[in-house]
């Protein structure tokens, strides 16, 4: 296969073309590493018509800032390259949001989120898109879909064969969602500045909400992890790290991350409410303190626990 636009032949496996249609919005968020960020956006390969690409700075040097003003397209995979500045950390779960309502205002059939210490690989993006499709498919309640990550090394992605799987641990450091998934449970919260816990949040969300969010191994990709956080190492201290842990404990009144106990939640909601098998999550936590899923325990660990006495 062909990359779009280009001369040079990259062999990206079988597969069909994008839908006419389809107008892939992807998006990603930093603070200074601009080599990742550069290696994000030059290993896009799609085939989908209208592609655009959205970087979002979230307080990067002057030096740096100064350097990504003179960034224009060069993949030619991408048809429009846009740049955002926010000027200082507005934090993960805003920046996010920022980057899904522009997908919105221009009317982005899907929308890809990633880290910005990622690599696509050949098969990512489309893996992504004919996972979604294939899920949404076969399961209404499907929102989201995650890409895997295979390897911290870009350069091993061109050996690694797709293989079709899902399973329900997600991986939010390159998913892919759409407009209906907005209608349907909304925006990320931003009540975790500046960063952490977030993704966990709108997973606890969508799964108290009856839908679905999956993993796949159709779309392996690269990530080397937690390059901004090495490169600025203030950007976030572990009171902060903590302090988004208790508020996630507290917002979901619970003591463990694990999606096992969302699940429960939700078992017992539409057990009794079959007719609902969409709550507002919310009406879900409140039903499972009601019928002694949150015990005076948890709420007694709740009130007390401080960011010095949580890991």
């Amino acid at each position: 296969m062909y990359r779009k636009a280009s001369q040079n032949k990259i062999r990206v496996g079988s597969r069909q073309s994008c839908s006419p249609d389809e107008r892939l919005f992807i998006g990603t968020v930093g603070i200074n590493c601009l080599s990742y960020t550069r290696r994000c956006i030059d290993t896009v390969v799609t085939e989908c018509n209208s592609v655009r690409f959205v970087y979002i700075d979230n307080g990067s040097t002057d030096e740096n800032t100064a350097d990504l003003k003179t960034w224009k397209k060069q993949n030619p995979d991408i048809d429009e390259f846009h740049l955002g500045f926010n000027g200082y950390n507005a934090g993960v779960g805003i920046a996010w949001n920022q980057l899904i309502k522009m997908a919105l205002e221009w009317d982005a059939t899907k929308i890809i989120i990633c880290n910005n210490d990622i690599a696509f690989g050949p098969h990512t993006i489309h893996g992504l898109i004919t996972a979604y499709d294939r899920l949404l498919d076969e399961n209404p309640a499907t929102v989201m879909v995650t890409a895997t990550n295979h390897t911290k090394h870009p350069h091993n992605l061109r050996s690694i064969k797709p293989q079709w799987n899902n399973h329900e641990h997600p991986d939010f450091s390159c998913f892919m969602i759409t407009p209906e998934t907005v209608e349907r449970i909304g925006l990320f919260s931003e009540d975790y500045e500046p960063a952490f816990f977030e993704d966990n949040d709108m997973h606890w969300r969508i799964l108290l909400m009856g839908y679905k969010a999956w993993g796949t191994d159709w779309a392996p990709y690269s990530h080397i992890a937690s390059r901004t956080r090495f490169e600025n190492p203030d950007i976030i201290t572990h009171q902060q790290y903590r302090e988004n842990k208790i508020k996630f404990y507290r917002n979901m009144m619970t003591s463990v991350v694990d999606q096992e106990v969302a699940d429960e939640r939700y078992a017992l909601w539409v057990a009794d409410h079959p007719d609902d098998p969409h709550p507002n999550h919310e009406h879900v936590i409140k039903y499972a303190d009601e019928k002694g899923l949150v015990s005076s325990d948890l709420k007694q660990f709740l009130e007390g626990i401080t960011w010095h006495g949580i890991r």
